[in-house]
């Protein structure tokens, strides 16, 4: 099976640089399902998001594909949920995954749990 080759859209410019202003979505479903501000934003957004976390950002081509990856998965999340989502939401969510593609996902082992005492895997009966 041959694996489709992922294509990078060209970056803009040598430098990314930060609006002053981001202007504001005209409602809730716009900013879920189409944000109002610019890709540049976003990619700003994304790099803040490595610098307050500590973290080393990757090189700008890398920066903006984590960016419309991030607004993709945020776009479809929202698509399904079962309700309108604020923007503080949206927000949160597009910084969350920014920041689970730099730090390395914590493996658990069948006996680990997470911090409500739910178990880490499921077990199945047959």
């Amino acid at each position: 099976m041959k694996v489709p080759e992922v294509q990078l859209m060209p970056f803009p410019t040598a430098i990314v640089q930060c609006p002053a202003d981001q202007p504001a979505a005209t409602s809730a479903a716009a900013s879920a399902y189409g944000p109002s501000r610019s890709t540049e934003s976003f990619i700003c957004r994304a790099l803040n998001v490595f610098i307050d976390s500590g973290l080393i950002a990757p090189e700008e081509d890398h920066l903006e594909l984590i960016t419309r990856f991030a607004l993709k998965a945020r776009e479809f999340f929202f698509a399904s949920a079962l309700f309108l989502p604020e923007q503080i939401q949206l927000d949160h969510f597009f910084d969350e995954f920014v920041r689970l593609c730099a730090a390395p996902t914590p493996v658990l082992s069948n006996d680990s749990s997470f911090e409500s005492g739910l178990p880490a895997t499921c077990s199945t009966s047959d």
